[in-house]
């Protein structure tokens, strides 16, 4: 009986290991001129395939994090006050992977605004 147990146990911790986490992680810095961090920028995650969007903050290290994005393709901005809109159009996420998308803003460089951010709450 306790050997079949520990064959059950087994197995399953051997298949749930073998699988993987079924889930990504987007995150990244927000950066002046690649160097200093911006605080408290609104970057967006925005699926391609249904539209389904989020929102996070930068830390006062500019750093954000997306945790549990499911794989599929997305597009990105970061929306920095003062300075504008960057956009990425594309980025693609897949299972179980961590992806790493910055953005640098450059001092004195005219960015458009982010059509239709600030609906995306």
């Amino acid at each position: 009986m306790k050997f079949t147990k520990w064959c059950l146990i087994f197995l399953f911790t051997a298949s749930t290991l073998a699988t993987g986490p079924t889930r990504s992680s987007v995150d990244g810095l927000v950066t002046l001129n690649g160097i200093s961090p911006l605080p408290d920028v609104t970057v967006g995650l925005e699926g391609l395939a249904n539209g389904r969007h989020w929102q996070a903050k930068t830390n006062a290290s500019g750093y954000y994090l997306f945790e549990d994005v499911r794989p599929g393709a997305y597009s990105m901005w970061a929306d920095a006050r003062g300075y504008g809109c960057i956009l990425i159009p594309r980025v693609a996420a897949h299972q179980g992977e961590r992806v790493r998308q910055d953005f640098s803003f450059v001092r004195g460089k005219a960015y458009g605004a982010c059509e239709g951010s600030e609906k995306k709450e």
